[in-house]
């Protein structure tokens, strides 16, 4: 996502199993690397803070994905 400081965008995180499958329920926390940059909340909103580049990481159990955000 490209956003400016002070734009907002909710990412979403879908857990599946290892099949692909959809497993509805599993909860998904997310973080920021960079929270200088994005801060992100526990719903998947990223708060641009500052230009720069943040990765904004899901995990759900010991599996995470990340997206970047600019």
């Amino acid at each position: 996502a490209d956003l400016v400081p002070g734009e907002r965008v909710t990412l979403t995180a879908t857990p599946r199993s290892a099949a692909g499958a959809a497993l509805p329920g599993r909860p998904v926390s997310w973080r920021s690397a960079a929270p200088q940059v994005a801060t992100v909340g526990p719903d998947g909103e990223v708060t641009a803070v500052a230009a720069g580049q943040a990765d904004v990481i899901a995990t759900s159990g010991a599996v995470s994905a990340t997206a970047v955000v600019t």
